[in-house]
């Protein structure tokens, strides 16, 4: 079935394992599973008015997504003042926002769940954080340098309790989280040097668990923890990860993993890492000029290194693009994806050299390799695309923190801040937060851009969804009382049905369709001849859809769509009631489990159309005689005449040549006529079409009987 619309995007995330060939594999051992493009929908700008500096994004258990950004009190270029989004919505806490709805739309909440301050009883304007812990429950964090907050939300981030961490003044605080209640937090403790933190009350209080420096030497890196075993992951700054296998009883010994080509971080400092849902870790680091990412199948021990994208080796290779900033995340067993920004041109000095950034993105499911088909081991395998095809940001940028703004004789941008990050969020889908300065490039601030992806693997590897296609003349669709079907090479599989004309007294013409799935998608056409119809949903009114459109009614524009989904697994009834005018019925997709899809044994009644053409000589006393045999089980009777330009008379003859019913106007300024009828009599019917204005012209009988099958 081919449809010029975008299908529902779920189509976009299936996985086929179909071998192909690869210059990696020996000739003849097959290549590695094959993905479908990563692709992403249009950039959003989730807040017009509030700054969107050093971003998170969290995808909740639950569906729900929350973002956070640094209200900007340091992120801004001082050359851009004033600006009245520089500040002024500050209230408190960082920035804080929630969708329902996959990241359709936005709802700044606040600490305090409202979107007018005060939003937050504790203090803090910088480098939000979120974690999750096993219980379902949302951590976010933030600082002031003088003070660290961490807030708990138990209902997926509507509402919030703040605590202050009243503690040494620390900088670039991160969260993880392991059992209810458990939070880690890790910070740099000035001028102790990286400190880590534990809580086993839900963030109300907070032991250290460390007396000596964390490895490595510079600002801290995001912790994980595995929530299997509870196993604590701090990815430092000299080329190790250290491992912490018993902190869940308070052991803090560590192993320390050595990362082969060590943890570069250029135009950066941070070393960012994730775990998979089957334990096994990943680490993203780069160069001026490439992405590097590593992988460890021993919960953190040893480790294996793999450049993903090195901008030497591309279609430019003299431009040598720098890249910076990566981030990392990950679903099921090897599905993991790594955004970054990438410059349009080399960038010795970020602070001094003026480029064009926009946000590159990575996907794999081959996260720590794969084996072909002779046996042998090979190297993880990613599919890497641009995620924002126009740039984000162009200018500088300083890496400096605060002292930015002190440069002389110009401040360097840094609107930017230090970093960005990413999320899968719960139905599997890749998500990307970013700090975005083109939609106001003169302003003070930048502000919070969010990206989703729209095609790619499915980073939760579920049940493969079973797809079915649904066409208009399937027998599991049930018309009743005047459904006609027509051809036309636009539609799918060269036809459609319609209804024309008014509902009538009594039930209204009506299209059914009982499948077994969570989501259907209704594929119909538009023209200048489009009525309504309501669609009802196992018996609940779902939606009411309008099929006007500027297309002539005998070739209507075909490629709309409306879907339903979280339907829940199991039986559905999905039924279309007309209400006026022309309704169109194209087909519909299923999308299901293994065994879902139609129900042909649900429908109680069939559509059958005969169509035949006649010419009217313009004499005025042309006839067209047209006759259909009804039979007993035959429980409508529908005729539609249609192409002449004057009126014509339509009459129908019952068997006993008795007229029955004569037509009338179907569509207001339309020269469709047509009957309907319940046909009392079995046997022959005669329709009968008579030119009565003396207008030459080819005519369209078009015959619908609706016949009971039981």
């Amino acid at each position: 079935m081919s449809r010029s619309v975008t299908l529902t995007l779920s189509l976009g995330l299936l996985l086929t394992f179909a071998p192909t060939g690869s210059t990696h594999a020996q000739e003849g051992c097959g290549g590695p599973p094959t993905m479908p493009p990563l692709t992403f929908e249009e950039p959003q700008i989730i807040d017009e008015v509030r700054a969107g500096g050093e971003p998170s994004v969290e995808g909740l258990p639950d569906g729900t997504l929350a973002y956070a950004a640094h209200a900007s009190t340091t992120l801004f270029n001082r050359d851009n003042m004033p600006d009245p989004d520089f500040v002024t919505p500050y209230t408190g806490a960082t920035y804080l926002w929630r969708s329902i709805d996959g990241g359709d739309t936005w709802r700044y909440v606040g600490l305090l769940g409202t979107e007018v301050g005060p939003h937050a009883t504790v203090s803090g304007f910088s480098d939000p954080d979120f974690a999750v812990d096993a219980a379902g429950n949302v951590y976010t964090s933030g600082i002031n340098l003088a003070n660290v907050y961490v807030a708990k939300s138990e209902d997926s981030g509507a509402t919030w309790t703040g605590h202050p961490f009243a503690t040494v003044m620390t900088d670039r605080e991160w969260l993880a989280a392991d059992e209810e209640d458990v939070v880690y937090l890790n910070g740099n403790q000035i001028p102790g040097g990286r400190r880590m933190w534990k809580s086993t009350d839900g963030g109300l209080t907070f032991d250290l668990v460390n007396f000596v420096q964390l490895p490595g030497s510079g600002p801290p890196s995001k912790i994980e923890v595995d929530k299997s075993d509870g196993r604590l992951f701090f990815p430092a700054a000299n080329g190790t990860v250290a491992v912490y296998p018993n902190a869940r009883e308070g052991d803090f010994t560590r192993i320390d993993g050595v990362i082969p080509g060590g943890t570069p971080h250029a135009h950066g400092f941070l070393t960012n890492l994730t775990i998979d849902r089957a334990g096994n870790v990943f680490l993203v680091t780069n160069t001026r000029n490439q992405i590097r990412v590593s992988h460890s199948t021993d919960r953190g021990v040893t480790w294996q290194t793999t450049v993903i994208h090195d901008t030497t080796a591309d279609d430019t290779p003299e431009i040598a693009e720098d890249v910076l900033w990566p981030w990392i995340s990950a679903g099921d067993d090897g599905r993991v994806g790594v955004s970054w920004f990438q410059a349009d041109r080399p960038v010795p000095v970020t602070d001094d050299t003026v480029a064009s950034y926009r946000v590159y993105a990575a996907q794999t499911v081959t996260g720590h390799g794969w084996v072909d088909g002779c046996g042998e081991e090979r190297p993880p395998v990613y599919e890497v695309t641009v995620a924002t095809p126009e740039p984000f940001h162009t200018g500088t940028i300083c890496s400096e923190g605060t002292t930015c703004q002190a440069e002389l004789p110009e401040a360097v941008d840094r609107r930017l801040g230090d970093y960005h990050t990413n999320s899968i969020s719960a139905d599997g889908r890749f998500l990307i937060a970013y700090s975005d300065t083109s939609f106001k490039p003169d302003g003070a601030v930048s502000h919070p851009g969010f990206l989703r992806m729209a095609t790619g693997v499915d980073f939760v590897d579920g049940e493969e969804p079973l797809i079915t296609e649904v066409d208009d003349a399937d027998p599991a669709i049930e018309y009743r009382r005047g459904w006609h079907r027509r051809t036309d090479p636009a539609a799918s599989n060269g036809g459609y049905h319609r209804r024309m004309g008014s509902a009538g007294g009594g039930q209204p013409p009506t299209a059914r369709l009982v499948f077994e799935g969570n989501e259907i998608r209704y594929f119909y056409a538009v023209s200048e001849q489009g009525g309504s119809a309501d669609v009802f949903l196992d018996g609940e009114l779902a939606a009411t859809i309008d099929y006007s459109g500027p297309a002539p009614g005998d070739s209507p524009g075909f490629g709309h769509s409306i879907s339903f989904d979280d339907l829940g697994e199991g039986s559905h009834e999905l039924l279309i009631a007309h209400r006026s005018g022309a309704v169109y019925v194209d087909g519909f997709e299923v999308v299901s489990g293994e065994d879902g899809g139609p129900d042909p044994a649900a429908a109680e009644t069939r559509s059958v159309t005969t169509t035949s053409t006649g010419e009217l000589s313009g004499l005025g006393t042309t006839v067209l005689v047209e006759t259909v045999e009804v039979g007993p089980d035959d429980e409508w009777l529908s005729v539609v005449v249609e192409g002449a330009e004057g009126p014509v008379t339509v009459k129908l003859l019952d068997p006993t040549l008795g007229v029955v019913a004569q037509a009338s106007q179907l569509l207001a300024g339309g020269s469709s006529v047509g009957i309907d009828l319940e046909p009392v009599l079995s046997g022959r019917y005669t329709v009968q079409v008579l030119d009565t204005q003396g207008s030459p012209a080819t005519v369209e009988i078009s015959i619908a009987r609706t016949i009971a099958l039981r």
